[in-house]
């Protein structure tokens, strides 16, 4: 699959694929790719927290529910991943100001996510997603 590494600006790096290889997904970009060590599962476990519709473009993709846009496509990892090494970049899901954390942390555990240690005085909960992959539960803004 072809990819650009790129780099945020704090240094840490990540890929992206290009929109031409998407009908729908305009200019730009295309895809986010998704390390992942069962792609088809992780898809399916971002859909269902997500809301995000599945696809299959060659590799399960997940594109957002009101059609086009950036896609997140799941690819098989080179590698496992290090042990104790954190994510330097991940996805952040914010709760709703009606949404109780306890009822979503509940939810997304039942759904697969595995809860990772998290100091009490954080914004967020730390979890990972089935195949490790690090993200954060953000706290609702009050």
């Amino acid at each position: 699959m072809p990819w650009e590494v790129l780099a945020d600006v704090e240094g840490n790096l990540f890929c992206v694929m290009p929109g031409d290889r998407y009908e729908e997904a305009g200019p730009g970009l295309g895809s986010l790719p998704v390390d992942s060590a069962r792609p088809r599962a992780d898809r399916d476990f971002w859909a269902r927290i997500t809301g995000w519709t599945p696809t299959e473009k060659g590799h399960p993709e997940l594109r957002p529910p009101h059609g086009p846009g950036i896609r997140l496509a799941f690819c098989d990892e080179l590698g496992p991943k290090p042990a104790n090494e954190p994510n330097l970049m991940g996805p952040a899901l914010r709760l709703e100001e009606h949404e109780r954390e306890t009822d979503a942390l509940e939810l997304l555990v039942h759904a697969g996510a595995v809860r990772v240690e998290t100091e009490d005085e954080a914004p967020w909960h730390l979890l990972a997603d089935p195949s490790g992959n690090e993200f954060r539960l953000l706290k609702p803004l009050r």
